[in-house]
């Protein structure tokens, strides 16, 4: 399970507790959760400083290249990619849809896509939306990687 992050997302930031959540209720399944910083300017010391102010404990893996964007098809952060034990990318999309539309928020997801696609592949059957894109909101940075917000 790969988490698309940078330190500047604020919707990737709004996220950080959801992103430890799903990764402490998994923790008894087999399931990695790896979080991947994309931003291509920051220092290991940026993003571990960022993960403790925002209380992650998770792995982080740098893709400072976008090899991982490329390879799992994210196009935003936050996204998360679920890679099936054959290493196919089994879901790429997003967490849940707290986030609609531009400058609309649910107090609470009505879909819990990233759940629903673990439980999917844990249990055997193909993921029923292996794209889980939603709403989008515009991109605002270069490249093949933008954030969110």
């Amino acid at each position: 399970m790969l988490v698309f992050v940078t330190r500047d997302c604020p919707i990737a930031n709004q996220y950080s507790q959801e992103i430890v959540r799903i990764a402490r209720d998994y923790a008894d399944k087999p399931v990695t959760f790896l979080l991947v910083d994309v931003d291509p300017d920051v220092t290991d010391a940026q993003a571990r400083q960022h993960a403790d102010e925002y209380k992650i404990s998770l792995p982080i893996l740098f893709d400072r290249d976008h090899a991982l964007v490329a390879r799992t098809g994210a196009a935003v952060t936050p996204e998360a990619a679920l890679i099936a034990p054959d290493g196919t990318v089994a879901y790429c999309g997003r967490i849940d849809d707290r986030f609609g539309k531009l400058g609309r928020q649910r107090p609470e997801p009505s879909k819990h896509d990233l759940r629903d696609a673990i439980d999917d592949l844990l249990a055997g059957r193909p993921v029923a939306a292996p794209r889980g894109r939603g709403d989008r909101l515009p991109d605002r940075r270069p490249g093949p990687l933008s954030y969110s917000g």
